[in-house]
C-alpha cells in the first residue's frame, strides 16, 4: 500500500490567525485522505547544507530547497510520496482535492492576474505552493542539483523567485511539467477584486482556473491584511469559491 505523507512548515510564534485557519484545512484534508502528516517549525530552514545559507540569505530560496530535500528524506523514511502544501493554502472543499496519479512529481498551475497599462492581463506561471514527489521519480535530485548550479551561476545577483516560479515556468514552455490542477494562486489585486465582489474584472481570471478547484492560495506575505475575509468566503464556499472557480 502506498505510503503518503503531507508536509508544512512555519514559525510556531506570532502565528497569524489566517495560517493557523489555513494549515488545519491542510491537516483535516490529508486526515480525511488517509495520508500521514508532519509539521516542522524554523529548525526547517536550518536543515539545509551549509553552502546555502552562506552562498544567500534569501528566505524563499532556503525554503524552496528544503522543501525538496525534505521530501527526499521522507522517502528515506519509506514514504511513497512526499506532498508539501504552503501555510498560506486552504483547501476548502476536500472531494476535489485531488493530486495527478502516476506523473512522479507535480507542481500547481498559476494564472497571476495585473494590471499593467490600465489593463487585466493574466501571466500563466507554475508555482510550487504544493507540489509532489515521488519515490525513485529523477526530478527531485535533478531539481536539487539545478538549484545548486544556479545559485553558483548568478551569485549575489539571484533573487527570490529563481529555485520556484521563474525555472518552473521557464522549464513548462519546453517540456510540459506534470500540474496540480485543484489550486488557484491568487495575486493581491484578485483578492482585492474578489473582496470587492467584482465579478466581471476577475472573470478572465475564473475561466483560466475552470476545474476541480478545490484550494485557494493566498500569497499570504501580499495579502495577509485581507486573509481572514477572503477564507471566511472560502470556506463558506461564496462567489468565487461556490464552483465559479
Amino acid at each position: 500500500m502506498e505510503r503518503t505523507i503531507v508536509f508544512q512548515s512555519f514559525r510556531v510564534e506570532n502565528v497569524p490567525p489566517a495560517i493557523d485557519r489555513c494549515m488545519q484545512s491542510v491537516r483535516d484534508w490529508a486526515e480525511g485522505a488517509g495520508f500521514d502528516y508532519r509539521f516542522y517549525d524554523d529548525d526547517f530552514l536550518r536543515k539545509v547544507p551549509a553552502w546555502l545559507t552562506e552562498a544567500t540569505d534569501i528566505v524563499l530560496l532556503i525554503a524552496d530547497y528544503a522543501r525538496v530535500m525534505t521530501a527526499l528524506e521522507l522517502h528515506s523514511q519509506g514514504y511513497d510520496r512526499a506532498i508539501w502544501m504552503d501555510a498560506d493554502l486552504a483547501v476548502h472543499d476536500f472531494s476535489k482535492m485531488v493530486l495527478p496519479h502516476n506523473d512522479g512529481f507535480g507542481f500547481s498551475r498559476e494564472w497571476w492576474l495585473a494590471k499593467p497599462d490600465d489593463q487585466f492581463k493574466l501571466q500563466r506561471r507554475v508555482n510550487n505552493c504544493c507540489c509532489f514527489f515521488d519515490r525513485g521519480d529523477p526530478f527531485a535530485p535533478f531539481y536539487l542539483q539545478a538549484m545548486e548550479r544556479r545559485l553558483h551561476q548568478r551569485g549575489k545577483k539571484i533573487t527570490g523567485l529563481e529555485f520556484s516560479t521563474r525555472p518552473l515556468t521557464n522549464m513548462q514552455k519546453d517540456l510540459p511539467i506534470p500540474l496540480v490542477q485543484s489550486v488557484a494562486t491568487l495575486s493581491p489585486l484578485a483578492v482585492h477584486l474578489i473582496l470587492e465582489g467584482n465579478k466581471l474584472a476577475v472573470e478572465q481570471q475564473m475561466k483560466a482556473y475552470s476545474g476541480p478547484n478545490a484550494a485557494v492560495h493566498l500569497a499570504m506575505s501580499l495579502t495577509e491584511k485581507n486573509a481572514d475575509k477572503l477564507l471566511d468566503m472560502a470556506f463558506a464556499r461564496e462567489w468565487p469559491f461556490d464552483g465559479s472557480f
